[in-house]
């Protein structure tokens, strides 16, 4: 402190610390001999006089600022406003705060937040509307109106993909998603990228563009460019190759990112592939591979890129730490991290965070209500896997089972509050994948289509299958029925050529008959011949 400093605190009113006058009262203490001590006095500034410390003036006046600016807002704005009385589950009778509980329709389609009500209305820009519309997006919930459907921008629920009308190997290409195929940053006034630019180009680089044109969609893959002989395919029970090959690689919107799948064993782009019959129709499986997740750094496996904050974390005026530079912006293995394009601290995992590290499982619970069993992801019930037709590309059945987590750092909760939450051993060094909601989505073929798909597409290489055999049938009778009519041909040719001309009259054959009649006696022979 310089010496105008010391000036000033000393010295005004001729009193120590009475800078601090009207900011505090009298702090009394009473010694265990029980004399009561004056700690600090307001109106002096001090307390030397009955025993006290005038330096201890500072510490209470921080005291009250620490009162007034932490626990009084910690305790009554959001512990009274917000949150209300604790309930055993962790949850507050106002249904706000960190631990909530809500209704599946409210995670799905939305919900009043308590918290949008304090926010000032300065804070808030002209034209937006402080809401939470659910997982599934404003326009899925079944009490939007047509009005609301027509009067409200839906550029970002527009979505646009190529019919293959052209060219039938464009089938199911994305044109653009939200209105764009190319995404490049152009921030707005809250610093998201307003064109829905996800940091990443297509290979994972952070900061490049995002290069949507072009890739994929799930449901619909290039079809086999074999030319199919209906004998074969009718022979080999309609098994034959796809035209990408053993891989699969298609943009999943879920996880804002393109995705590479494979048909070999547990999900080996390698090959070689199975069979899978469904319903009757012969599909190959394509499923994730065990590394399916891994942190990567330019495609090659790394963990020391992943960082120790958040990638906004890393942004602060002052940084929490360093933020991970690894592909996709990813920081644990298993963990799409979302918060990004999202902008908000949101990942994507498999479900009951599948293929994550043990330290990232283990710092949560599962269980069903009433058990204690934790909820443990399997590949049979919780695999991300889709079926392909190959012949048409068509995706028969699909299993798209992921779940959404908040992605939660200590950094971002500096609240007495929620302290112990991260007070363990167990909760993967400060950082939570918290489990938020987990949604199975597993379309197939109805049966009744699955019949209609075979009598059409099955049905017409049978047709071209029974074709074939017929022609292969008729082929050596018409060949015999051939030679057979040539002989003949031949026989007659040559009788014609053997027969005098005199037997011809006006180019017919004559019928020559004789009848020879004799007649013995002793005297006589009579001959007679007609003609």
């Amino acid at each position: 402190m310089d010496e105008a400093a010391d000036t000033i605190f000393s010295n005004i009113t001729g009193s120590p610390g009475a800078l601090f006058a009207a900011t505090y009262g009298t702090l009394t203490a009473t010694h265990t001999s029980g004399t009561i001590m004056t700690i600090c006095d307001s109106a002096t500034g001090g307390g030397a006089t009955t025993g006290g410390s005038p330096a201890l003036c500072p510490i209470l006046a921080l005291a009250y600022a620490t009162y007034f600016t932490f626990h009084l807002p910690e305790t009554y704005f959001v512990g009274c406003n917000l949150i209300g009385t604790m309930n055993s589950d962790g949850t507050g009778s106002l249904n706000s705060g960190l631990f909530v509980r809500h209704t599946l329709r409210e995670m799905l389609h939305g919900y009043d937040d308590p918290l949008f009500s304090v926010v000032p209305a300065s804070a808030v820009p002209a034209g937006l509307d402080l809401e939470y519309n659910g997982l599934l997006g404003k326009f899925s919930a079944a009490t939007s109106s047509l009005a609301e459907v027509r009067t409200d921008d839906l550029v970002d629920y527009q979505y646009a993909l190529n019919g293959g009308s052209k060219n039938i190997a464009d089938l199911g290409k994305w044109v653009s998603r939200q209105g764009v195929s190319t995404s490049t940053c152009s921030p707005d006034i809250f610093g998201k990228c307003s064109s829905g630019y996800y940091g990443w180009d297509v290979d994972g680089t952070p900061g490049q563009d995002f290069v949507l044109a072009g890739q994929r969609s799930l449901n619909t893959q290039q079809p086999s460019d074999e030319t199919h002989s209906p004998m074969r395919l009718v022979l080999d029970d309609f098994k034959t190759s796809l035209a990408s090959g053993t891989s699969i690689t298609f943009f999943l919107s879920a996880v804002r990112r393109q995705v590479t799948i494979g048909c070999g064993s547990d999900g080996s782009t390698a090959g070689p592939c199975d069979y899978h019959s469904i319903d009757g129709i012969q599909t190959f499986k394509f499923e994730v591979p065990t590394n399916f997740l891994d942190t990567t750094l330019n495609g090659v496996a790394n963990s020391a890129c992943r960082g120790d904050t958040s990638y906004y974390g890393g942004r602060f005026p002052a940084p929490t730490g360093t933020p991970p530079s690894c592909d996709w912006m990813m920081r644990h293995n298993g963990v799409v991290n979302l918060e990004t394009s999202q902008n908000a601290p949101v990942a994507a995992t498999l479900g009951y965070l599948g293929h994550t590290d043990t330290a990232v499982r283990d710092a949560v619970s599962m269980t069903l209500p009433g058990s204690t069993d934790e909820l443990i992801y399997d590949a049979a019930n919780d695999e991300l896997a889709i079926f392909v037709e190959p012949i048409t590309g068509r995706v028969i059945r699909g299993y798209q089972r992921l779940q959404s987590n908040f992605y939660i750092d200590k950094t971002f909760i500096n609240s007495a509050r929620y302290a112990n939450v991260f007070n363990s051993d167990t909760d993967n060094s400060d950082t939570f994948v918290w489990p938020f909601m987990y949604i199975k989505r597993s379309p197939t073929i109805a049966r009744d289509q699955s019949k209609a798909f075979i009598d059409t597409l099955y049905g017409t290489y049978r047709l071209g299958f029974a074709l074939d055999v017929i022609g292969i049938i008729l082929f050596p009778l018409c060949l015999a029925c051939g030679i057979c009519c040539l002989q003949s041909a031949h026989k007659a040719a040559k009788l014609r050529r053997e027969l005098p001309a005199t037997a011809y009259a006006n180019g017919h054959p004559k019928v020559i008959v004789s009848v020879h009649s004799s007649t013995s006696s002793a005297d006589s022979t009579t001959s007679s011949a007609a003609s």
